[in-house]
């Protein structure tokens, strides 16, 4: 499978006599970072698919709808980055580079409902009027770590007939795949395109993040506890979703743990002090993806711990680094002892800076037109 980051372009043949770009003009890129802005997984994967496509689109139009200004303070503030707030404004920009053929354009990352509904619909028809339009106008188009779920066919057509116009369109899991009738490149999670490190410093922390949505097994929380207890380690609960707070300040008030809360901290403080979290603790168990990927990244082991059946994470990140499920009470005990754990922190890194490497050399034909 990671042999097709090698052929990551399909051939547009039909495109080709109409689509030379203007390479003497100015070109700018334009995309969406709205997103859901109490995650702060939204925001990386966001953020470093920016950043992998800056060097050859330096010149970007973001919209950015209503997000707060900590959100976009986590985005880095370039001469050449322009924030648009109003939707009408951001439509009639992108609609006056096409039309002077000086437009690219890139599709948010991320998971994509293919259900049938009125808003679905309409938004995947705006999405492949928007991406003809760019394409016929000389441009690119770019749809980056997509992941399709969903059961309706009209929604998958329109998915389909959107992977057809792009220049450049991945996926980030398998799964998605079906959806599709051509052959695509599936890539790591652009979380994933991070340095990681690897440091044996002083992991002295547990770090447990669930989804305010689902209530973890207590009979399992309470295994780990006294498991990680028993080795002298500080149990914390985190939030890298500021929903997840108020469930995350009931259990660490229940086990009488620490707790890394959103509280009134800034989105600035909040990632930052993650990030810091991640890089000192031992082990993670979690049941949301970007925790599993953002932690692995700084050298914590991650474990998925769920109570519902979900592939999200396995069929994401397990398939670049090993991210073990825990279902019982046995398998919080089959857990290796700190010597074990150090083997597994190297392999991982192994992992995690091959999948960097894979959408690193990927990005430099990001938005490349597919020559034929």
């Amino acid at each position: 499978m990671r042999d097709a980051a090698s052929s990551l372009f399909l051939r547009r043949e039909r495109f080709s006599s109409m689509t030379a770009s203007n390479k003497g003009s100015v070109r700018y890129l334009f995309a969406s970072i709205s997103a859901q802005p109490d995650n702060l997984g939204d925001v990386e994967i966001r953020r470093l698919a920016l950043k992998l496509l800056t060097s050859k689109h330096p010149k970007q139009i973001l919209y950015v709808g209503a997000m707060p200004q900590g959100y976009l303070g986590l985005f880095e503030r370039q001469k050449d980055r322009k924030f648009v707030s109003s939707k009408c404004s951001y439509l009639a920009q992108l609609l006056r580079r096409i039309a002077r053929r000086r437009a690219d354009l890139l599709f948010a990352p991320g998971p994509v409902l293919l259900e049938l509904s009125a808003r679905t619909v309409a938004k995947s028809l705006v999405m492949c009027t928007l991406a003809l339009a760019v394409r016929l106008g000389g441009g690119e188009v770019v749809a980056l770590g997509r992941s399709l779920r969903g059961d309706s066919k009209i929604a998958a057509t329109l998915e389909r007939l959107l992977c057809s116009i792009s220049t450049t369109y991945t996926l980030r899991d398998e799964i998605s795949a079906r959806f599709l009738t051509k052959p695509v490149s599936v890539l790591p999670d652009l979380a994933l395109a991070s340095t990681p490190i690897l440091d044996e410093g002083s992991r002295n922390s547990i770090l447990l993040s669930f989804r305010y949505d689902r209530s973890p097994d207590l009979r399992l929380l309470t295994g780990i506890v006294q498991r990680f207890r028993g080795e002298g380690k500080t149990i914390i609960f985190a939030s890298q979703v500021r929903r997840d707070d108020d469930q995350h300040e009931k259990l660490a008030s229940y086990f009488a743990c620490e707790s890394l809360l959103w509280g009134s901290r800034n989105y600035a403080e909040q990632y930052l002090n993650l990030l810091s979290a991640y890089a000192g603790a031992d082990v993670v168990f979690t049941d949301r993806l970007h925790v599993a990927i953002l932690s692995a990244a700084r050298g914590a082991l991650p474990y998925e711990l769920s109570s519902v059946h979900t592939d999200k994470i396995q069929s994401t990140a397990g398939i670049w680094f090993d991210v073990p499920v825990i279902r019982n009470l046995e398998d919080v005990e089959s857990i290796g002892t700190s010597g074990d754990r150090a083997k597994s922190r190297l392999k991982q890194f192994d992992a995690l800076t091959e999948a960097s490497r894979l959408l690193a050399k990927a990005s430099e034909s990001y938005g490349a037109p597919i020559s034929t």
